[in-house]
């Protein structure tokens, strides 16, 4: 197995002999044998054990175990205990899906915070098969059926070649200490009710089904990378940047698109959390009234007149906030929540009046400072530059025809509670130049790439 080890890791380019690696280690079969093999290899590495404080004592003894595992291979050695339930709790997730979320976030951590260049899980290739039905019953697309990635970012997985029984063969040869995992054998969790019946069950009818699967995840990861650089190409020509987390995309290029690449707009929205039948649900409101909301997570799809509208729920949500941002008569620029720059110019004979929506050009001694910037309120009205009267920001909108995107991301200037700015649509009356103006203030609004 020795020899497999190095070949794989060789063969996937998962690192070079050089570089110091930290193994994942819960104390189980499968992260000990993956230690020896490091050590027989001759490698470079040190130990990271993760408590998640879920299986009381158990869980300590697994922490004792391992650290007297690294001090006898006189290695560096890292450990950290968890609240686990009360953060699956606070983040709303199976405990799961919480301890997955905590490792790899402090095995991140680690990477950064000391000289190991990658980090090592033992999943093998048993794991793989696991975690293709898991998504399969899940309803994910080829990126989730694919299999387990040999490499991704600073996470490496060299047991990937490795069979369950030829680690447990292995771990028997060479008399590797470990510790059994209680929960292991039990059918609480869906992987494990994966592992002690489903995959029996196809070993009875089948005791090389694993070859095949071999097979089966080559072709599904040539199939999915070519629907991955599809997708890329299309979201290419479908998606239009309104912002740092905020997306449009145009419904008729949906259309255009539909059916033959549906796929493909699947995978564009799955890397927001969005899944195929909630796909399926926004691909139905395109012949409904605007207005209908998808979620996803931290994402929301607003669906418009002839757009649908991709951001951030905390964003999207903001609306009518009464977040304000001050602008004294000296300020520069700023960047949040809009950048814009600003600028005192004496008026003269030179001076030309720029008729462009992102710029506001108003007469200094009109302002009161200091000026603010914040979201629109109920009952706001202004008086827009080129109309006589005043009007509600709601009519404008409407009469704008603005889309709930556009109102949910407007801004506006204010000069001592007044409107002088709708930012990047309209100036006020009560601030305009005039042939009195003398000084101007102006300011740009730099617009989303």
């Amino acid at each position: 197995m020795i020899n497999q080890f190095i070949k794989y890791i060789n063969s996937q380019k998962l690192s070079d002999f050089s570089d110091k690696i930290l193994l994942t280690v819960s104390g189980g079969i499968d992260s000990m044998v993956m230690v020896h093999l490091f050590k027989a290899s001759g490698f470079k590495f040190g130990i990271a054990h993760c408590n998640f404080k879920l299986r009381g004592t158990e869980s300590d003894q697994d922490a004792i175990f391992v650290g007297k595992a690294a001090r006898h291979l006189d290695v560096e050695y890292f450990e950290k205990s968890f609240e686990t339930l009360g953060f699956a709790d606070k983040k709303k997730l199976s405990i799961q899906e919480a301890a997955r979320e905590l490792r790899y976030l402090w095995f991140d951590q680690l990477i950064d915070e000391t000289s190991y260049k990658y980090y090592a899980t033992a999943h093998h290739f048993d794991d793989q098969i696991e975690t293709f039905f898991i998504n399969l019953f899940r309803g994910t697309g080829t990126a989730g059926l694919r299999g387990i990635r040999p490499k991704n970012k600073a996470c490496v997985r060299p047991m990937l070649f490795a069979k369950s029984a030829d680690i447990e063969r292995f771990a028997r040869e060479k008399g590797i200490q470990f510790r059994e995992d209680s929960s292991n054998f039990g059918n609480k969790y869906l992987r494990n009710k994966i592992r002690h019946h489903l995959i029996p069950t196809m070993e009875n009818i089948n005791p090389g089904f694993r070859k095949g699967f071999e097979k089966t995840f080559e072709i599904i990861r040539e199939t999915d990378d070519y629907i991955q650089k599809s997708a890329k190409e299309t979201e290419t020509d479908l998606i239009i940047k309104t912002g740092k987390n905020n997306l449009r995309i145009p419904t008729n290029r949906i259309l255009q698109l539909l059916p033959e690449s549906k796929i493909l707009l699947f995978e564009i929205l799955r890397q927001f959390g969005f899944n195929y039948s909630t796909l399926n649900n926004i691909i139905n409101s395109l012949n409904n009234p605007p207005g209908q909301k998808f979620y996803a997570g931290d994402y929301q799809i607003i669906r418009d007149r002839d757009s649908l509208y991709l951001s951030k729920r905390n964003e999207a949500n903001q609306g009518f906030s009464q977040e304000k941002i001050t602008i004294e008569h000296n300020t520069a620029i700023i960047s949040e929540p809009v950048q814009i720059s600003f600028e005192i110019i004496e008026r003269d004979s030179n001076f030309q009046i720029q008729r462009n929506k992102t710029i506001a050009q108003m007469d200094f001694d009109k302002l009161v400072f200091p000026l603010t910037i914040r979201k629109p309120k109920t009952g706001d009205y202004f008086s827009p530059i080129g109309m006589t009267g005043r009007k509600k920001l709601s009519d404008f909108f409407t009469d704008e025809k603005f889309s709930h995107h556009q109102k949910m991301n407007t801004w506006i200037l204010t000069s001592k509670n007044n409107i002088a700015w709708i930012i990047g649509h309209r100036i006020d009356n009560r601030v305009k130049i005039d042939h009195l103006t003398k000084v101007v203030f102006m300011a740009v609004l730099k617009q989303a790439d």
